[in-house]
């Protein structure tokens, strides 16, 4: 396959994933932007024996079209929405004439389902493992990036739940994120000082988010 070692034609393959996002309040080139950016930094924390260097392109790829296609009617007729996802990559991969293997197809494949949050979940592989930390990301760094992305994932996936409700359910799931940050990045090989930071972020952001009063604004800016 082909190695792209950040030239121009991974960044093309990037781009246009680009171009198939929606302009939406969460799931957007913002989204796909910050989890490109937490697959890299990711990359830098596991071993250097857990992925291939090609692996490395792949997982940067797969962060780029985990979502794209998001609001597209055709992806209701897939399985998954991820799933629609793949199918996108790889009908681009193939217009463009990338040299890729039915391995490296399916490694991208095994990483973008691995963003899949409802059940039956589909992370049983680390490169799934590591794209799904990625997807959360968000959550581990800075609060106004956090605050950013809760706020308009709820605008886009419950804006009509109640204020105290929509705290509530967010709770519960920041503490499966961070179940998930402890037990799947142990299982990649992160420090567990990292791990610790990450984690300590999020919890810190748990117990300020509880405090916050509604947002006027429709979407956190």
């Amino acid at each position: 396959m082909i190695i792209m070692n950040n030239t121009p034609l991974l960044l093309a393959t990037v781009q246009r994933a680009r171009q198939a996002y929606p302009s939406l309040p969460y799931h957007n080139t913002q989204h796909m932007d910050d989890v490109v950016q937490m697959t890299k930094e990711l990359i830098r924390l596991v071993p250097r024996y857990t992925f291939s260097t090609q692996q490395h392109e792949l997982l940067v790829i797969a962060a780029a079209w985990h979502d794209a296609g998001y609001d597209h009617p055709a992806a209701n007729e897939y399985w998954c929405k991820e799933a629609y996802s793949v199918a996108l990559f790889v009908q681009d991969s193939q217009r463009e004439g990338l040299e890729l293997d039915s391995e490296a197809y399916a490694f991208v494949e095994r990483a973008i389902l691995g963003t899949i949050v409802v059940p039956p979940l589909q992370r049983s592989t680390l490169e799934a493992k590591l794209l799904h930390l990625a997807d959360i990301g968000f959550l581990f760094v800075d609060w106004q990036t956090f605050w950013r992305g809760s706020m308009n994932y709820r605008v886009e996936e419950q804006p009509d739940t109640p204020w105290v409700e929509f705290l509530q359910r967010q709770q519960r799931f920041f503490a499966i994120c961070l179940a998930e940050m402890q037990t799947d990045g142990l299982l990649l090989g992160i420090a567990p000082s990292v791990i610790g930071q990450y984690c300590a972020a999020l919890q810190q952001h748990m117990e300020q988010f509880v405090r916050m009063p509604e947002p006027v604004a429709h979407t956190a800016k």
